[in-house]
């Protein structure tokens, strides 16, 4: 028999050598890093605790604004939260993607985003409705540094990387123009470029 552990954020028992949690999609052997704010950064945070403009005249840390790289609303924060970019960067225009079934698309940025019809789970589950045999919690996709990763959550009828059904727990790396499917006709497809949007939990959409 496996041998188990407990998932660090739920408590669910998950076996040795699974990269995600099955129950609430969080990874398994990730740590809290602090990364240090850049001066600029910095100045702009103490600024907004001040109730003052930044002094390079840039927009107060914290203040709502729209990622230029894809579309989604921040709140706060010195980077989207998203796709990672810095507020106010350039938009470089290759932010990764994922189309939906119905031609919708979303971010896939530096917080996993979770594949299945639960809508307290995942905040594309309405785009997946239609599929009844998808899974509530299907598969996990993220960002693991310049690789990303696909993960089946022990779906019942599996998740296939171009037509290859991936082993359950294990990430799988993927790439730009792969194809996902998820049970027997749910069809994903990784891509990328910029593109406005609503912010949901996990994602934007558009």
């Amino acid at each position: 028999m496996a041998e188990l552990s407990s998932c660090p954020d739920c408590a669910e028992p998950v076996p040795a050598g699974i990269a995600y949690c099955g129950s609430c999609g969080a990874p398994q052997d990730a740590e809290p890093r602090y990364v240090a704010p850049r001066r600029a950064e910095a100045d702009g945070q103490a600024a907004a605790q001040a109730g003052q403009p930044p002094s390079d005249g840039s927009q107060p840390v914290g203040a709502p604004t729209t990622c230029q790289e894809c579309g989604a609303e921040v709140d706060a924060g010195p980077a989207c939260r998203y796709c990672g970019t810095a507020v106010g960067e350039t938009p470089s225009g290759d932010a990764l993607r994922l189309v939906l079934p119905d031609g919708h698309s979303v971010v896939v940025g530096i917080e996993p985003l979770k594949l299945g019809r639960d809508e307290e789970f995942s905040s594309v589950a309405p785009h997946l409705m239609p599929f009844g045999n998808v899974s509530r919690h299907h598969a996990l996709i993220a960002r693991d540094r310049d690789t990303v990763v696909v993960t089946d959550l022990e779906s019942t009828n599996g998740t296939f990387l171009n037509d290859v059904r991936l082993d359950p727990g294990r990430s799988t790396p993927a790439a730009i123009g792969d194809r996902i499917r998820l049970a027997a006709h749910c069809v994903l497809q990784l891509t990328s470029g910029v593109a406005a949007g609503r912010a949901d939990d996990g994602g934007t959409v558009r």
